[in-house]
Order: C-alpha cells, then sequence, then structure tokens
C-alpha cells in the first residue's frame, strides 16, 4: 500500500535553537552614489574643480556632525545596560570599531532585512510543526485503515 505521508524537505535543526542570520551584505556605497552617474567624458575647467572641492568640503563636515550622532546612538542602543542604565564601554567600543559606511547609511534597510529574517524563521519553525503534525496524523489514519 502506497504511503500518505507527506514528506517536505526542511532544514533539520535543534528545536528552539538560536538562528543567528547570516551577515547582510549590503550593496557596496560606491556604487550606491556612483552607480547610475556617467563618469564625466569632458575634461572640467579649474572653477568647476574649485566649486567641487569647496562642496565637497562642506558636505564632509555635515557628513562628520552626523555621523558622530549616528555613532553615538548606535554605541547606545547597543551598550546601554542594566536597571539602572548604564554603558558598556567594551561593547561601545567594539560597536564603534565594527560599524562600516554601509551600515550607518544603509541602517534602516539592513534592521529591516534583519526583522524579516526572524519573521521567516519564525514561519519556518511553524511549519516544521505543522509537517510533523499532518505527518502523525496521515501515520494514524494509516494505521486505522490497515
Amino acid at each position: 500500500m502506497r504511503s500518505n505521508v507527506v514528506k517536505l524537505r526542511i532544514r533539520q535543526r535543534k528545536r528552539n535553537a538560536q538562528v543567528s542570520a547570516p551577515p547582510i551584505s549590503l550593496t557596496q556605497t560606491r556604487e550606491r552614489l556612483l552607480g547610475e552617474l556617467p563618469t564625466p567624458e569632458v575634461p572640467q575647467p579649474r572653477e568647476v574643480t574649485d566649486a567641487i572641492e569647496e562642496r565637497a568640503e562642506a558636505l564632509c563636515r555635515e557628513v562628520l556632525d552626523l555621523f558622530r550622532e549616528y555613532l553615538r546612538r548606535y554605541a547606545a542602543y547597543h551598550a546601554e545596560v542594566g536597571h539602572p542604565r548604564y554603558l558598556d564601554i567594551e561593547v561601545a567600543l567594539q560597536t564603534i570599531r565594527d560599524v562600516t559606511l554601509d551600515d550607518a547609511i544603509a541602517h534602516r534597510y539592513a534592521a529591516k532585512l534583519r526583522r524579516i529574517r526572524r519573521h521567516l524563521d519564525i514561519h519556518l519553525n511553524m511549519a516544521e510543526d505543522y509537517v510533523a503534525e499532518l505527518d502523525q496524523a496521515l501515520r494514524a489514519e494509516e494505521a486505522r485503515q490497515s
């Protein structure tokens, strides 16, 4: 007699095991900034290059202040612990050392991808439970019919 047991290929892992999401590979910042822009084909006159330098320096000053604040908040988010709250200095320093330009620029995007990954893991666990219950019910039905 043919078996009615549903067999699906599902990754095997220990129940309630912590699943760490693999690092999210973000599009490089350089590509995000320059990817859609053509490479200049005509030499630029001195007044244009001077204007570019002046504006680039002004943008760098703005970005410097922004990144300082980002790092201050990022370190606080990862390293403020306990009740009453205190800053775990080692965690803060490691967090600051590990952050990349892509992390800072794509912070929300990366956070959304990590949340999606967690939700997918939850649904995978639910699917594994459902398949196990379904297999058990089908085996019981087969045994009853035999």
